[in-house]
């Protein structure tokens, strides 16, 4: 099969026929490409040898016939085959490489090596020339020989950087990661502007546990050229990607401010930590552009981002937050009492309506807020977010006709956008909350097929736990159960919610609701601050449910309270390790590598 490859890389790169048959060649070409198919070389070779002096076809005939006689292991008529074209089509540099190479193979390497060097000697550095030599060499997977033209390339162009991408590519199938970084590097120094280009074929190349090959070559450039903006973008983006806010912090302030950007690159990686829940990283981020910016609407910014993660951390039931949700009220509102553009009057309104509905039992002076906010009218895209909030009031006050109206509108107006798919998202859970779970499931299909939003894990959690429970027993009560439990949770009703599960789990013994039910009751203690109980439901799950699809769920979340709630280390790394040896297929391993290292003091020193 490697020789099929080589073959057909080979004919599409001479440009002498397509990569597969087409109507126009004769049907001998056709049935000789259906021999080497099948690995009938012999036969192969019977069809194509009649058409090596067809000007027509020679050019394929050769291909198949060099190929087959190699892989039948007749080398010296391989050789013998090459050298005879080559004399005819002076010039064609892949005769002479492939000559070499059937040398190579019959055990001939001095005269091989030899006219490998000739070849070499004569390449004046064209890059054409180059170029077609060089993939002459690729083709018979002589990598070195290649890495040398390309080099030669570069020395007679006095250009260190020419081919970097072609070298890089060598190394990647030499198996040399170092050297593919370096040439990778070679590359971003020489053309800034590819940066993502260059981000992704690392990312590409990569596995997670290599990345580390990037930060050494990196530190490496970055300790002769502090100030090059392109390899220090690279090593923020390399942390990112190892969710190291905190190191990822240190090197956007210095970027920033040596760039005068007034905290925008700050404030664009505060965003992505809150996106991964990295609190302890997230808050000097913002405070940073808070006090270090001169622009008032990027300020303005990072002070709603610290209220929007103050009001998740309360929500989340996180210790240590001093602002109690009546000293997040006063906040918000001092922040709307400044000169906000319309865009972040929009949101900071947002936030101060959810928390007024949800959480200070404020309802119709939050619903009052929204529907002036709407009737003046504004950017339609703020306008449908708040919608969207206004709806979630209204089935919180148990009016489900009027969400279901404003749910329906917003996906109307943006169908196949983001919007539109958490409109579709919020119905599908009202039909949820109903006990319409055929309707729900319908949606949500829908839902997971189109769309690639952030709360397409929502919208995949909610479908699997209707797919995987409804109609299991002729009794549609322990989904009723369920949709109550999370008509709780929803209303926040964190008490009720704790009474539910529990007369669920009680009535419901051994149910494949069950794991449903534990991590769900988990969930609420946690958010309870209740962590001791939270890390025996854990255990409930795993001890009845322990080879169920949420068990890894479960592994990973006590993990994280070990990690976070009780500081305990090595009760940490314990749970973690669990998760990599059980679920070695867990979409969880490569956080829960990243865990372990850094839980077992795994630092990048020179950071």
């Amino acid at each position: 099969m490697k020789f099929l490859l080589q073959i057909s890389i080979f004919l599409a790169w001479l440009g002498l026929m397509p990569l597969q048959a087409q109507p126009l060649q004769p049907a001998e070409i056709q049935i000789g490409i259906q021999h080497f198919q099948k690995q009938e070389y012999e036969s192969c070779l019977r069809v194509f040898e009649s058409f090596l002096t067809d000007p027509a076809w020679s050019g394929t005939a050769y291909a198949y016939t060099y190929v087959s006689r190699i892989q039948l292991k007749q080398f010296e008529d391989a050789e013998k085959l090459a050298q005879r074209l080559g004399r005819k089509f002076k010039g064609q540099v892949h005769y002479e490489v492939d000559r070499g190479y059937a040398m190579r193979l019959r055990g001939k390497v001095e005269e091989a090596l030899k006219a490998y060097g000739d070849l070499l000697k004569d390449c004046k550095g064209d890059p054409n020339e180059i170029a077609v030599l060089a993939g002459a060499f690729r083709v018979r997977a002589e990598w070195e020989w290649a890495v040398q033209v390309y080099f030669q390339g570069r020395s007679l162009q006095s250009n260190p950087a020419a081919y970097a991408l072609e070298l890089a590519d060598l190394a990647h199938q030499s198996g040399q990661r170092a050297r593919m970084v370096e040439h990778y590097l070679e590359h971003l120094e020489d053309q800034p502007q590819q940066l993502e280009t260059v981000q992704y074929a690392l990312q590409q190349k990569l596995d997670a546990d290599e990345m580390d090959e990037i930060r050494v070559a990196v530190l490496k450039r970055l300790r002769v050229k502090p100030d090059a903006t392109p390899l220090n973008e690279l090593l923020i983006w390399y942390l990112v990607q190892q969710k190291d806010f905190g190191a990822a912090f240190q090197q956007a302030k210095a970027l920033d401010m040596r760039m005068n950007q007034q905290g925008q690159r700050v404030l664009a990686l505060a965003r992505i930590a809150i996106e991964n829940e990295d609190w302890k990283a997230t808050f000097p981020m913002l405070d940073f552009v808070v006090q270090q910016s001169r622009l008032p609407n990027l300020q303005n910014e990072a002070r709603m981002e610290i209220l929007r993660v103050k009001y998740r951390l309360i929500q989340a039931g996180y210790g240590g937050i001093k602002d109690s949700l009546e000293s997040l009220a006063a906040q918000y509102q001092a922040l709307l009492a400044v000169g906000l553009n319309a865009r972040l009057r929009l949101q900071a309104s947002a936030g101060y309506a959810e928390l007024l509905a949800f959480d200070l039992n404020r309802m119709e002076e939050s619903m009052d807020m929204l529907e002036q906010i709407i009737a003046q009218g504004g950017e339609t895209q703020s306008l449908a977010e708040i919608k969207l909030l206004l709806g979630d009031l209204y089935v919180l006050s148990e009016i489900f006709w009027e969400a279901a109206l404003v749910y329906g509108q917003v996906e109307r107006d943006f169908s196949n956008q983001p919007l539109g798919h958490q409109a579709k998202y919020r119905n599908a859970r009202l039909s949820f909350f109903q006990y319409e779970f055929s309707w729900a499931q319908a949606q949500l299909d829908v839902l997971k097929a189109s769309t690639t939003t952030r709360m397409a894990n929502d919208a995949m959690e909610l479908a699997l736990t209707i797919h995987d429970n409804y109609d299991l027993d002729t009794s549609a009560l322990p989904m009723q159960g369920l949709a109550m439990l999370e008509q709780a949770r929803y209303r926040r009703q964190l008490d009720r919610a704790i009474v539910l599960v529990d007369s669920l789990l009680d009535t419901l013994r051994q149910h494949p609701l069950g794991d449903d039910l534990w991590i769900r009751k988990a969930a609420v203690l946690e958010q309870m601050g209740r962590y001791p109980e939270a890390d025996s439901a854990y255990g409930s799950l795993l001890a009845g449910y322990g080879d169920e699809v949420l068990a890894d769920d479960a592994l990973f979340r006590r993990g994280i309270l070990w990690e976070l709630r009780f500081t305990n280390k090595e009760r940490a790394m314990e749970l973690f390790s669990q998760l990599m040896f059980k679920f070695p297929d867990s979409a969880f391993l490569p956080e829960c590598r990243r865990k372990i290292r850094r839980l077992r003091g795994d630092q990048n020193p020179e950071l």
